[in-house]
């Protein structure tokens, strides 16, 4: 019987740390959610990872160079080797003048070979399952690049959201987009991307006030599976840069790399 206010007060404090437990558990409030919801992302969060750097590697492909309306590929491409090498200093203009200086849209074997030039490794995958693919290799910490037609990305008129196209495009326009992370809620898949296509517009409100608008940008799976389906059906993989690479233009991609079809962005 001496032992009995000591059993009642550990039952109490039993109780009292299930309740808490249990009122935790039957919170439908992420921290992230109501941000996400400020951005216009639609459902509850579930899962995402982004690849991000302690540094910023996002170039807007306006930078009042000669060619810079057809310079998505060289700056999609400069982002890549910056991500993967935090010494690669290195400009989109620089690009540019290393591949088709004359101002020639990009193709997705120039991405390839700029990156060879860089000693990054690269292969190709096809795009049979967007949302499998994109999850698999951003889990294994790998950039991944699409080639599309941005016409099918649908076009969002309100500014400050952060999720589908802020531009609008003609059919045929092709596009290089970075994939640098994935967010999952329980209505829709999005991808994560650096979006070149910025030209100066910036956020007003909020965390990302003054943060370029295809600075982690958010679009729909959907979408993009329809946009690839009608430009190119394969993604360019980052896959490791190889600090032994000696010889210039010296990387490795997919032995059937000669026959994946070539398409252009600007």
């Amino acid at each position: 019987m001496k032992n009995l206010p000591f059993i009642s007060i550990l039952f109490l404090f039993i109780a009292q740390f299930w309740g808490c437990k249990k009122d935790a558990g039957n919170s439908s409030t992420n921290p992230k959610q109501s941000e996400l919801s400020a951005w216009g992302i639609q459902g509850n969060f579930f899962a995402s990872k982004s690849l991000n750097k302690t540094y910023n590697f996002y170039f807007d492909q306006k930078d009042e160079s000669l060619f810079e309306i057809n310079n998505c590929g060289p700056t999609v491409a400069t982002m890549a080797s910056l991500w993967e090498d935090s010494l690669f200093n290195k400009t989109p203009l620089d690009a540019r003048n290393t591949i088709k200086p004359t101002g020639e849209w990009w193709s997705t074997r120039d991405i390839v070979n700029y990156l060879g030039y860089d000693k990054i490794n690269t292969k190709y995958d096809t795009l049979a399952n967007i949302e499998q693919l994109v999850q698999n290799y951003i889990n294994q910490n790998k950039l991944i690049i699409l080639c599309l037609d941005m016409y099918y990305v649908t076009y969002n008129p309100v500014y400050e959201d952060h999720v589908q196209k802020f531009y609008q495009d003609n059919i045929g326009s092709g596009h290089f987009l970075l994939v640098k992370g994935y967010l999952k809620t329980d209505a829709h898949f999005y991808l994560e991307v650096y979006d070149p296509n910025s030209w100066g517009q910036v956020y007003h409100n909020g965390s990302t006030a003054g943060s370029l608008k295809g600075k982690n940008r958010y679009y729909l799976s959907d979408d993009i599976k329809t946009a690839t389906d009608n430009w190119w059906k394969y993604a360019i993989i980052v896959d490791t840069y190889n600090s032994k690479f000696l010889a210039l233009n010296s990387y490795r991609t997919t032995p059937n790399q000669k026959s994946i079809p070539i398409a252009y962005g600007k």
